[in-house]
């Protein structure tokens, strides 16, 4: 069941879901209480529904009756009849609120409870809608049958910052695990668009306020991409002056190398050439010596 205030979405959801089932090829009887299914397949095209393709295809009937028109009793023995002939999987009604104008809760509540059973009975997926009276709790049942739904989902609007926008929560789904998130949703020209919760330090925001502080957190991001970059460049430029002292360091050292090998290299050559000389000096002056020994012999004699 889906429930909430006037223009919240409900008849929006009820058309999503029988969507759906058309495109799974499942047949869908769809009973409308308030609107003809003329207007149904008109406001449902602007959101991007085609549910004459469907009813084409004979995979979608829309049966509009008054609650007015017949008892409660007839009703029931009516949506019986065309389930009976229509062999449908799912049973839509918008919104089961409408026979309490018509007949106290309690009768109403019976004659629900004897659907559900009978749609139970043949395995057929039931979707309703109720209208929540403004003034009223959300959280409340109008037609008193919340215990006899599986899943109820809340529409509800949220109003901030001069601005209203919709927003959606599962009260209960029996059997199955679920978000406890109020989500915000958007009724586009290609149907319901949920939108990621943003819950900051402002707590959670929506429509307006969520995009402008979407927008101050992705200058914020750029910003400070923009400083990481910054940093990697002065980084970057801090590398490249270090290199270079290191390369001019290492061509000052290979030039010092250079000239030490230099000296080096000469510091031998001089030292060499030192000992020849010396050595050269000294055969010369043992050949002096030799001579002048001759020359004293031959005097003697």
């Amino acid at each position: 069941m889906y429930s909430g205030t006037a223009g919240t979405g409900k008849s929006s959801f009820l058309a999503h879901f029988a969507d759906a089932a058309c495109n799974r090829g499942e047949r869908v009887l769809f009973c409308a209480f308030e609107e003809s299914p003329s207007q149904i397949t008109r406001n449902m095209k602007s959101i991007g529904f085609d549910l004459e393709h469907w009813i084409k295809k004979d995979l979608l009937r829309i049966e509009s009756v008054r609650p007015s028109q017949f008892g409660l009793d007839m009703h029931l023995i009516m949506i019986q009849k065309m389930v009976t002939a229509f062999k449908p999987k799912i049973v839509i009604m918008d919104p089961i609120t409408s026979f309490s104008d018509h007949a106290n809760a309690t009768e109403v509540k019976r004659i629900l409870m004897k659907l559900v059973d009978f749609l139970k009975s043949k395995g057929i997926t039931a979707m309703f809608s109720s209208l929540t009276p403004s003034g009223t709790p959300i959280e409340t049942s109008h037609v008193a049958i919340s215990s006899l739904v599986d899943s109820w989902i809340l529409l509800r609007d949220i109003e901030s910052n001069g601005e209203r926008n919709r927003g959606l929560y599962i009260l209960k789904s029996r059997g199955m695990n679920h978000s406890n998130q109020v989500r915000e949703f958007l009724i586009t020209n290609t149907g319901v668009e949920l939108i990621d919760v943003y819950s900051g330090a402002q707590g959670i925001l929506t429509g307006g306020a969520r995009l402008s502080m979407l927008a101050q957190e992705k200058a914020s991001d750029i910003k400070a991409q923009e400083d990481i970059e910054l940093r990697h460049l002065a980084v970057e430029n801090k590398r490249n002056i270090l290199d270079a002292k290191i390369a001019e360091m290492r061509a000052e050292f290979a030039a010092q190398e250079a000239a030490n090998i230099t000296l080096s290299s000469q510091e031998k050559l001089r030292s060499s050439q030192l000992s020849a000389d010396k050595a050269a000096m000294r055969i010369m002056r043992g050949s002096d010596v030799g001579k002048l020994s001759t020359k004293r012999k031959g005097r003697s004699k």
